[in-house]
């Protein structure tokens, strides 16, 4: 036996009014010439689909589709895919989106400085004339490489008011070497500026041949260059936002306060310095290899 005709929304109508007029379902079948499953479904259908319970859905199938393939083939981080595509949504959502694509691996991305097309130039530029200057071996016994560094030790005091109220302590320190040996730690009080600076170099560094300077303002001034210029120490001219090209920007232990610091710059041994020394030129050749991004340093 075949399918019957659709029913038509008449149909639908005269079954419902016939129902409500207390006529059973067999009955209206035989009235109106339809099967007795037919018009039980008509009757038992709801009139129109209902609306889904709770909060609308912040992103679009379309935008989904988007984020994701976005995702699977640039290297976004999920604050740029919001800002990127212009999502509503926030970051915890794209987040949770990308959590649920079985193929996306999570990777947490290097806390590293940008660097632009002009910063991946002005790196190579630097890492080629360095490494042509290292195969007649006589560049990097003459640099001294110094740096300054920020030591914080954290504390909190528990208030009658449950309220917890979080202080650290602040400690800033210089340091730097050379192949020829190391400097003593230099404990720094207050804000720096570039007269700051001139004093300790001048009391502690006073064998310089050759200095790194890592473009911060006390480092560049006017008044810094000038004062090197004076005692015969040549500035290398160094990239913008490259302190992983300096190795002791790898020599950072116990940032606490000052007498653990003391402690741990004194017992730095010349050798350990060296092998730090030694990577001079790998970090310059990387920077070559690694089409002028960020190295592994």
């Amino acid at each position: 036996m075949g399918r019957g005709a659709p029913i038509s929304d008449e149909e639908r109508g005269r079954m419902k009014g016939l129902y409500e007029a207390e006529m059973g379902v067999r009955n209206i079948a035989r009235r109106l010439e339809r099967s007795p499953n037919g018009v039980s479904y008509v009757l038992r259908a709801p009139e129109k689909t209902k609306k889904k319970r709770g909060r609308p859905r912040s992103l679009t199938d379309s935008q989904v589709r988007q984020v994701v393939r976005a995702a699977a083939t640039e290297n976004y981080s999920a604050a740029e895919l919001k800002a990127t595509y212009g999502l509503s949504c926030s970051v915890g959502t794209v987040q949770r989106l990308l959590s649920r694509v079985d193929y996306l691996v999570y990777s947490k991305m290097d806390r590293t400085l940008h660097l632009t097309k002009e910063h991946m130039l002005a790196r190579l530029e630097f890492a080629q004339r360095l490494s042509t200057a290292a195969q007649k071996e006589v560049v990097w016994p003459m640099i001294i490489f110094s740096d300054e560094k920020n030591g914080y030790k954290h504390f909190g005091d528990t208030c009658v008011a449950r309220i917890a109220a979080t202080r650290r302590a602040k400690m800033r320190e210089g340091r730097s070497f050379g192949s020829k040996g190391k400097s003593e730690l230099v404990v720094l009080e207050g804000r720096q500026n570039s007269g700051h600076y001139i004093y300790n170099v001048s009391e502690h560094c006073s064998r310089l041949l050759t200095s790194t300077s890592d473009n911060a303002s006390i480092h560049s001034s006017n008044e810094t260059r000038m004062f090197f210029h004076e005692i015969g120490v040549q500035l290398l001219d160094w990239p913008a936002r490259s302190p992983n090209l300096n190795p002791i920007e790898n020599y950072n232990s116990v940032p606490e306060l000052t007498a653990a610091v003391m402690k741990a710059w004194n017992s730095a041994k010349m050798n350990e310095l060296q092998d730090l020394l030694d990577t001079m030129p790998a970090r310059c050749f990387e920077v070559a290899r690694k089409n002028n991004d960020k190295t592994h340093y």
